[in-house]
């Protein structure tokens, strides 16, 4: 991927959940989609019998879309014509007003599109192209979830991050980019891979590949559990905080990330320096407790 369209592309994070609610197939004029192979049945299927008993009726809708994009190719200094097809299945349980999906993305390139880039399965009802990325989106069941979102590289299906709120995003001196991403207690993404006792959330630093530090946010009070408003940060030069922070001085004075619950009446606040998450000086009503953790470090969708 560019540097000059990665870093263009993390600032506008902060409006991706905007997109995700009226998906966008693709980030340029070729972009096109096209409908194939759906189907409703109902079905007995045993994948979906660990949900629900033997005499439930389970209705499967499946539906094929396909877009092209363009992505860069650093080799040859051009940009290559990719096309993705996506099948989405949803299992449909009408006594239980219930829903689960599943999908699955490959990327094809080549003159006649024969050449497999990636695959991606996940636990997802939504699947689209966002400029260089692959973004899937999903929930679970009804409302008892929040949910959540995934972004891919386009270029080779690696998962980058998780969200379940808006990231927020910083350019630090010497280091590079870093996003900021959370995941709420409230969504089946943190009962599949962390499933802390106590645990309300998890804040995690990402470079552009690879996760830089993680941590742990408990309290009892279960109302926190769901995910903040905005996560924001802030330094000297921008105390009120901002969603797109640039730090000149990281090792010096450092920055901190700010979680702002339930219309800033919660304000939660973490020193950030040389890339970790300063736990000791956290600033935080009572309640609150924080921990590094190193599990969970993804185990996301699966990728071919």
């Amino acid at each position: 991927m560019q540097n000059k369209s990665r870093i263009a592309f993390f600032p506008v994070i902060p409006t991706l959940l905007t997109l995700l609610i009226t998906p966008s197939y693709g980030a340029t004029n070729k972009t096109i989609q096209k409908g194939e192979s759906s189907y409703i049945e109902s079905t007995g299927d045993p994948a979906y019998r660990e949900y629900v008993d033997k005499n439930t009726t389970v209705q499967v809708i499946k539906n094929t879309t396909f877009a092209i994009n363009n992505i860069y190719n650093e080799n040859t200094k051009k940009f290559d014509e990719i096309l993705i097809s996506t099948t989405i299945k949803k299992a449909y349980f009408p006594e239980m007003d219930t829903t689960l999906s599943s999908l699955e993305a490959t990327a094809f390139t080549g003159d006649k599109k024969q050449t497999k880039l990636w695959t991606i399965k996940d636990r997802a009802d939504t699947g689209y192209i966002v400029e260089d990325y692959y973004v899937t989106t999903g929930n679970d069941f009804c409302c008892s979830y929040e949910s959540f979102y995934k972004l891919f590289d386009l270029k080779n299906g690696k998962h980058l991050l998780s969200y379940t709120v808006e990231p927020a995003h910083a350019i630090i001196a010497n280091k590079g980019e870093r996003i900021f991403s959370y995941i709420s207690a409230s969504t089946f993404y943190y009962d599949e891979h962390y499933n802390y006792k106590n645990g309300v959330g998890v804040l995690t630093i990402n470079s552009d590949d690879s996760v830089v530090d993680r941590i742990l946010i408990e309290n009892n009070n279960k109302e926190f559990a769901w995910s903040p408003d905005k996560i924001f940060l802030s330094d000297k030069n921008n105390p009120i905080g901002t969603k797109n922070l640039t730090v000149f001085e990281p090792s010096v004075k450092g920055f901190s990330v700010k979680l702002s619950f339930y219309n800033g009446s919660t304000v939660i606040s973490i020193p950030v320096l040389n890339d970790e998450f300063d736990i000791k000086n956290a600033s935080a009503p009572k309640g609150f407790k924080f921990r590094r953790i190193s599990e969970g470090v993804q185990k996301d969708a699966q990728i071919d």
